[in-house]
């Protein structure tokens, strides 16, 4: 994945977690997970998840999805994917 695609890929990523959470704009989200984030609660994380598969074109098994915890472990998940392709 070139240098390009890889930071549109952050900013596309979080901007997606920062819509799903209803975050303030200035909140960092690249270090964010769920466990330090009041707001991505049980319901918000499927949420994302059926976001992110949508905008990425992906699928994530139920098992993957409750790995899928922090900010810097679904941007590596979309990577692994998109590389693959």
């Amino acid at each position: 994945m070139l240098a390009k695609e890889m930071a549109d890929l952050n900013t596309e990523v979080e901007l997606l977690v920062r819509e799903v959470l209803n975050l303030d704009p200035s909140t960092p989200v690249g270090l964010l997970e769920a466990a330090n984030c009041p707001a991505w609660d049980s319901l918000r994380h499927v949420a994302l998840i059926l976001k992110l598969q949508a905008k990425f074109g992906i699928k994530i098994s139920s098992a993957e999805m409750v790995g899928l915890r922090s900010v810097a472990r679904i941007k590596q998940t979309i990577m692994d994917r998109s590389n693959k392709n």
